[in-house]
């Protein structure tokens, strides 16, 4: 197991690993929500956060962003 530091080359496994997770916990969105806040995700709350990367076996499969002093969010592939 590894615990690093997001950098930019994470984005698109980051990425997944929110969108696998989030679709289960909120499956109940239309499908016209997740493009939108994908987007969001991408261009305004990751580069607001410090982001930590899980990794297992070289995979991503979680990850948790900071807001200054508060967790933003934590996401775990499901």
């Amino acid at each position: 197991h590894l615990i690093r530091p997001y950098t930019p080359r994470d984005l698109l496994d980051v990425l997944e690993v929110w969108e696998s997770s989030a679709r289960e916990v909120y499956s109940f969105m239309p499908e016209s929500f997740w493009p939108v806040e994908r987007k969001l995700v991408e261009s305004e709350y990751l580069p607001a956060a410090v982001t930590w990367v899980c990794e297992i076996e070289e995979r991503t499969v979680g990850f948790a962003s900071l807001i200054g002093a508060e967790l933003g969010g934590l996401f775990v592939m499901p």
